[in-house]
């Protein structure tokens, strides 16, 4: 997997307008209201980083296996 993917998909995960947008769903334990992460907000975005890098990596695997054929 490029390291870029990986490294675009941290960017989202772990920007500022992301975690305002989590606490607006999830509540003021994810961060405060400027976006600074809280550790709930570390906890569970790691959780959910780590998840959607799973995916992106089995999605390129199923790829690069019909490539090959």
């Amino acid at each position: 997997m490029s390291p870029v993917l990986s490294a675009i998909l941290f960017a989202l995960v772990a920007s500022p307008s992301t975690y305002k947008l989590t606490r607006s769903i999830a509540g003021d334990w994810v961060a405060t209201s400027e976006g600074t992460a809280k550790i709930g907000g570390l906890i569970l975005h790691a959780f959910v980083f780590a998840f959607l890098l799973h995916l992106l990596w089995r999605m390129m695997m199923k790829r690069s296996k019909k490539a090959k054929y």
